[in-house]
């Protein structure tokens, strides 16, 4: 899990969250990383949770939403699961 403290809009998030699911996705296909892909949740306070425990469930959910995504490296925010 990772904490963005410094980042202060979700479009911020989002903006590096693609960043490094683009840079991922191009060192697998390019045979530079040994990774299968990665699937990561996203939850943002407060909209998601005000408690680590309720941020870290709902990202948790949100990840498992991202494995059913094809793909090298997806991610999904909390606010998107149905």
């Amino acid at each position: 899990f990772v904490f963005l403290p410094g980042v202060k809009s979700i479009d911020g998030v989002v903006s590096r969250l693609g960043s490094f699911g683009h840079l991922v996705t191009e060192k697998t296909e390019n045979k530079e990383w040994d990774i299968l892909g990665c699937s990561i949740g996203m939850a943002v306070y407060p909209q998601d949770g005000e408690t680590y425990e309720k941020l870290y469930r709902e990202a948790d959910v949100a990840m498992y939403e991202s494995k059913k995504i094809d793909g090298i490296c997806k991610f999904t925010k909390f606010s998107d699961v149905d």
